[in-house]
């Protein structure tokens, strides 16, 4: 599912102390954008995974009471936004009678019971599962399966996904 991250731009402001101001300046810039931005997500630009470089330096302005610079930058980051009818896979995390939760990535994904054709909730003695009545597959807790995504939201800085099983 790699093909579904692409290369995208992001513009952020960043902040330099006076002992950040050296050699490496450009290597600090990198790391603050990093741990910033690396595993969230923004609803423009959709699920960062990584930050890949530092693109460009648009604008800096030295404070006047701070001796602290501000800079406005770009950096190029590997990125997922999310579409209907895009095919990802999930990490399953719990298994209800209401449906499956799981994650693609920091991606919140539902599979509500009502979209289990020809699925049938069962239980054993490891726990709770879903079973296929025509093929017999079976998907548990911790198990990675394709799913199609159905309805997207974005709230409260994550991305939440109705899905069904592809």
């Amino acid at each position: 599912m790699t093909a579904l991250f692409q290369e995208k731009r992001l513009t952020t402001r960043v902040c330099l102390t006076p002992s950040e101001l050296g050699r490496e300046y450009r290597d600090i810039i990198f790391g603050k954008v990093s741990k910033q931005f690396e595993n969230t997500c923004m609803v423009d630009i959709g699920y960062i995974s990584r930050v890949l470089s530092l693109e460009q330096i648009h604008h800096e302005e030295v404070m006047r009471m701070l001796p602290n610079v501000f800079l406005l930058v770009s950096a190029r980051v590997m990125a997922y936004f999310p579409r209907l009818a895009d095919t990802v896979d999930l990490h399953v995390e719990f298994i209800f009678k209401n449906g499956v939760f799981g994650r693609f990535h920091k991606i919140q994904c539902l599979i509500p019971a009502v979209s289990w054709n020809g699925w049938e909730l069962r239980q054993d003695f490891s726990g709770t599962f879903l079973y296929h009545l025509e093929s017999g597959r079976i998907i548990r807790k911790g198990d990675v399966v394709s799913v199609v995504l159905t309805t997207i939201r974005f709230e409260k800085d994550v991305f939440s996904c109705i899905a069904k099983i592809k």
